[in-house]
């Protein structure tokens, strides 16, 4: 059935998904990274909330109420919110394409800290509050990977394709969660054993590392090169009375591509 709808949008002049748009490597990127970063959030918080909820005498459980069990996702609204309003700040420092696989290894941390530490609620807390920050830098920085490597017509498609990649990771996380966790009931049992959590956490972060590896390798180093020799000052200083778009020229290079930053001094009138 996949194969038959792949032919089908290959095929026709105005597919529904332009899948062509995947031979852009920047593209595949962003979808591989939203479709994981959703899979380690709906992974994670179906994990979380189990052994909050568990009666106390069963292995981690907490036995906490169903109000104590929404505050320990508040940390991850906070955290999320945070990381949207400091990526800009990050990425201009780091650049995006830095700053996504450190996003990426954030969220791997906090699938190591739920799988080493439950011996507190406190801890659980902080796994959320952890969670929050990277999956909120990595939901804001895929969008403005999609923007700058396709054409403006083409950004509701990309997008929207995003978007629906995301939402599988959130259906094959829960899922995946509950896999996992019905595999360590043994018969009889209501409740997990302590290891299924673990387990579960441990295959999150192997999950993890892979988008950090194809955050970090896939996007195209050559276009970001070629932006980057674009905006290098020039050999000697710019001739007077030439106009500022012909003094400016050399630092407009690929700047859709990459966000490269030219030097003040390159756009300074020298005398």
């Amino acid at each position: 059935m996949g194969a038959r709808w792949i032919g089908q949008e290959l095929r026709v002049a105005e597919p529904l998904v332009d899948l062509r748009k995947l031979r852009n490597r920047v593209v595949p990127t962003a979808d591989v990274i939203g479709l994981v970063a959703g899979l380690g959030m709906h992974l994670l918080l179906s994990l979380v909330t189990r052994p909050a909820q568990a009666p106390v005498g069963a292995g981690n459980g907490f036995g906490a109420s169903v109000v104590v069990t929404g505050l320990i996702l508040l940390p991850f609204s906070v955290g999320s919110l945070l990381a949207g309003r400091a990526v800009p700040l990050v990425a201009d420092r780091l650049s995006s394409r830095s700053t996504l696989p450190l996003s990426c290894c954030v969220i791997l941390l906090s699938m190591l800290l739920f799988a080493l530490g439950r011996s507190g609620l406190w801890e659980l807390f902080l796994v959320m509050g952890v969670a929050g920050l990277g999956i909120g830098c990595v939901f804001a920085l895929v969008p403005g990977l999609i923007v700058t490597s396709v054409a403006a017509r083409e950004v509701g498609c990309a997008m929207g394709f995003n978007q629906v990649l995301r939402y599988v990771g959130f259906a094959t996380g829960s899922g995946l969660s509950a896999t996992v966790l019905a595999s360590h009931t043994m018969t009889g049992q209501a409740l997990p054993d302590p290891g299924g959590y673990g387990s579960a956490a441990l295959l999150g972060c192997l999950i993890c590392a892979v988008a950090a590896v194809v955050a970090a390798v896939l996007p195209g180093r050559r276009r970001v090169a070629a932006a980057q020799r674009a905006c290098r000052p020039p050999s000697r200083p710019c001739a007077r009375g030439r106009s500022p778009r012909r003094r400016r020229a050399g630092c407009t290079a690929d700047r859709s591509v990459a966000r490269v930053r030219c030097p003040p001094e390159h756009h300074r009138l020298r005398s």
